[in-house]
């Protein structure tokens, strides 16, 4: 089991379609959550989500959506969800985007 290290988190987004993590910017755009940090030079990453039930800028409306930054040893995560309805929401992988998935941030 990998030890994730919660290292930012954005409280609550105004407009709730975006924000700011540690040095990581993030905006959530229809389907898609578009990733921008300055540090690396990846530039601007973005990244579609699948609507298994819940579109992301559904979740992005609810009003305790929250944006948190992990790290594990091999990859980075943002969490996007709903603090109202048990951190459910979707787990961004940055690192390997293929392992990203819905579920319950905890």
């Amino acid at each position: 089991m990998a030890t994730v290290e919660l290292i930012g988190h954005s409280g609550r987004i105004t407009g709730r379609v975006g924000g700011f993590v540690t040095t990581f910017h993030v905006l959530i755009l229809g389907d898609d959550v578009v990733v921008s940090n300055p540090l690396f030079d990846r530039g601007m990453q973005r990244f579609p989500v699948p609507n298994c039930g819940t579109r992301i800028s559904e979740l992005a409306a609810r009003p305790g959506f929250r944006i948190r930054l992990a790290a594990t040893f091999d990859d980075t995560l943002l969490y996007l969800s709903d603090r109202n309805d048990e951190d459910f929401g979707y787990a961004l992988n940055l690192t390997s985007p293929d392992l990203s998935e819905w579920g319950y941030c905890r």
